[in-house]
């Protein structure tokens, strides 16, 4: 729950104005779709490959994300 938190709250600062309700919807589609697919192909994954190479591929793709948070533009609270 901590971690839907603050993907929620970066949702809030990123988030374009008079936008807030389509943006929230967009982040809630995609992030309710990634769960869902994330637990099939888990599942389909575990069964041909096994807990030790479905650990690894878990840890590539959490260390993935971390090559994205550059790329999210907050607006500097400081202006307001």
């Amino acid at each position: 729950m901590v971690t839907l938190l603050a993907i929620l709250d970066l949702a809030a600062r990123s988030c374009p104005k008079m936008a807030e309700g389509t943006f929230f919807a967009l982040l809630m589609s995609v992030y309710n779709g990634g769960a869902m697919v994330s637990k099939v192909l888990g599942g389909f994954l575990l069964q041909y490959t096994g807990l030790q190479t479905l650990i690894i591929i878990s840890a590539v793709f959490t260390a993935f994300c971390w090559l994205l948070v550059p790329l999210i533009k907050l607006e500097d609270e400081n202006l307001h």
